[in-house]
């Protein structure tokens, strides 16, 4: 598929830099990305809101890291896209923060058939939800596979793959 608009609405990228105007409300932010992307479902960005107790009213730039990393979430789960792309969407965030976005990541907010793209170095929080791994190094393939398939033959988690194809 080459990049263009049919590209835009089949896939939510959520980059780990902050790119939202700090001027903006909750409310204001998610009426401002409907306009160029029909197809955020404010109802779903609503009950994401109350999921990630992040008030509509509130100004952007009175958010925490970690607030706003679960803003960019709702943003990308209210989407109906066909795959989302995190870039390291734990970075930086406080623990309860991580639990909400990992929470949502796999529970009732995902939408039906969505493939999740995470590209992260906390590998042993985000390990729970893995079903495939692509482990990276200097920008080439090292270890791919189905992750409990690769649990299974190895004998070690992620973590610990991670840490030996890493180095």
């Amino acid at each position: 598929m080459a990049p263009g608009l049919e590209t835009k609405k089949r896939i939510a990228y959520l980059s780990e830099v902050n790119t939202f105007y700090n001027w903006m409300t909750v409310d204001g932010l998610l009426k401002f990305v409907k306009s160029f992307h029909p197809d955020l479902d404010l109802e779903k960005a609503a009950a994401l809101k109350s999921f990630m107790n992040l008030k509509g009213e509130t100004k952007i730039g009175a958010l925490s890291k970690g607030q706003q990393a679960r803003l960019k979430l709702i943003v990308g789960l209210a989407r109906q896209a066909d795959f989302m792309l995190l870039d390291e969407p734990l970075a930086g965030i406080d623990p309860p923060s991580r639990a909400k976005i990992l929470h949502a990541l796999v529970g009732e907010f995902r939408q039906e058939g969505q493939t999740v793209v995470i590209s992260t170095h906390e590998v042993k929080e985000a390990e729970p939800i893995f079903d495939h791994v692509v482990f990276l190094h200097q920008g080439r393939v090292v270890l791919e596979g189905d992750a409990e398939t690769l649990r299974a033959e190895t004998g070690r988690s992620m973590e610990e793959l991670f840490g030996e194809v890493s180095v």
